[in-house]
């Protein structure tokens, strides 16, 4: 398998045997690899959504971590 000391090692159970591969590379190497019936959430819409939902309603603070909601100048944003 190619392993050195420290590396990571992936287990895949398949029915009643267990299949063992080198991990290498970073999350960022697995994009892609998880297939789901779902479409993507397209967060630009979400927010965008959120924004006008938030006007309407006239809420004044949003606990959120997303730091889009500072460029709003009515909207004071909170951490949660």
């Amino acid at each position: 398998m190619g392993l050195k000391p420290n590396d990571k090692i992936l287990y895949l159970i398949e029915g009643k045997r267990v299949v063992l591969k080198p991990l290498k590379g970073n999350i960022l190497d697995l994009r892609g690899s998880v297939t789901t019936k779902e479409k993507p959430v397209d967060f630009k819409k979400l927010r965008d959504h959120t924004r006008k939902k938030i006007a309407r309603k006239g809420i004044e603070k949003l606990y959120s971590y997303d730091k889009d909601y500072d460029r709003i100048d009515w909207l004071t944003r909170l951490e949660p």
